[in-house]
């Protein structure tokens, strides 16, 4: 929750929590979650691993990659930007960028 409120206080978002973001759910129940409230919109995604590194290899490769070994090793702090051509489907969406998150210096 801190880091998904110091991103969210940076961009001016809102934080809304969800259970389908603990370690311990399935990547596609987080998946079916995100897509029922994501309506085409982009979103900013926090959570731990091993679920997200399960979820971005299912969202780029395909519903195996994430109940396996997972393709992509996110590590403490990095980001992932995905984008889809239209639903959020398992291994449809395609890496825009990929980099470690920087908090804004205070002034």
């Amino acid at each position: 929750m801190q880091t998904a409120q110091a991103i969210a206080d940076e961009l001016g978002l809102p934080v809304t929590p969800l259970e389908e973001l603990l370690p311990c759910v399935e990547p596609r129940a987080t998946i079916a979650a995100l897509d029922m409230g994501a309506h085409g919109s982009p979103m900013v995604l926090v959570g731990h691993n091993p679920l997200v590194s399960s979820l971005v290899s299912m969202l780029l490769h395909g519903p195996r990659s994430g109940e396996r070994m997972t393709s992509i090793h996110m590590r403490t702090g990095q980001m992932a930007t995905i984008g889809f051509p239209d639903w959020m489907l398992p291994g449809t969406g395609q890496l825009v960028d990929m980099r470690r998150y920087e908090p804004a210096l205070a002034s």
